[in-house]
């Protein structure tokens, strides 16, 4: 209220409200939870948009609020019965909240697949306009690809896939960068760090004083070429852990989309790929 949202101060006030937005959805507190999607969204992206405005695009902070604005999309994406939960008024207020002429939200946005799409294709388009055949042109195609694949378009993801793998076997380190993007198989979506306070880390912290039990699970299964999992074995003694960790564990990885590994810039299935699943309960 006292700086507006288009004072460059803020930047990181939006930044620190978006995370605790995201923070407050990840606990499922208060009523319209899902509407913390869109005020995390509209945050991120009001943020990228100042930092372009008076820092310039080359700012990392720019390609990072742009990754945090497509995880947010993404979320709304994946939880659109909480999004759809939200009556009309609450979520009006909210847009037209963060929206001005220069940031171009669109008065439609609810459902999340074209803004996150549309973001990480700006962040691809920024690296090839100021560093092409850099490793970070190469990742934000991976990223891009990383998008159609969460949803179920196989065959443009392997296309940047490619393109990726043909831009890192040029640099100097490529070997190395091609075996840790895309030498083994990666839980998706990996392109904002603030996904993982949703999807990995949740609300350990809270929850660690009063878990009964803290452990882990090693488990077995197949990555075929289009990210989905197969023949799903757990390794790890199953009368030691509690059924009900083993049954959302289950779900958790026949629910996740992996990112395949591309050999050659082509997606391969892969056997026998091993993981370990943190729990407590």
């Amino acid at each position: 209220r006292v700086y507006g949202l288009n004072d460059p101060r803020m930047i990181r006030v939006l930044d620190r409200m978006a995370r605790w937005n995201l923070s407050v959805f990840n606990a499922r507190w208060g009523p319209d939870v899902g509407l913390r999607l869109a005020n995390a969204f509209y945050m991120y992206r009001q943020a990228s948009n100042l930092v372009s405005t008076y820092y310039g695009d080359q700012d990392d902070l720019y390609v990072k609020f742009l990754r945090d604005s497509a995880g947010t999309a993404f979320l709304v994406a994946r939880f659109q019965a909480l999004i759809n939960e939200v009556p009309q008024p609450q979520f009006r207020e909210a847009q037209l909240r963060f929206t001005d002429q220069a940031t171009g939200f669109r008065p439609d946005y609810r459902e999340g697949y074209a803004e996150g799409l549309e973001a990480l294709q700006e962040i691809v388009a920024h690296y090839r306009e100021n560093r092409p055949g850099s490793a970070d042109y190469a990742l934000a195609l991976i990223h891009e690809g990383d998008w159609y694949l969460l949803f179920d378009r196989p065959r443009t993801a392997e296309e940047l896939y490619a393109q990726a793998h043909e831009v890192l076997a040029a640099l100097d380190n490529g070997e190395e960068l091609i075996k840790e993007h895309l030498g083994v198989p990666k839980p998706l979506p990996a392109f904002s760090d603030q996904l993982d306070t949703i999807f990995i880390a949740g609300n350990v912290a809270s929850r660690e004083t009063d878990a009964r039990r803290i452990g882990h699970v090693d488990a077995s299964f197949t990555v075929t070429n289009y990210g989905s999992v197969t023949d799903l074995e757990i390794l790890t003694d199953e009368d030691e852990v509690d059924n009900r960790v083993l049954s959302a564990l289950r779900r958790k990885i026949r629910g996740t989309v992996f990112r395949p590994v591309v050999e050659d810039g082509v997606a391969m299935r892969t056997a026998q790929n091993l993981f370990r699943y943190r729990f407590l309960y």
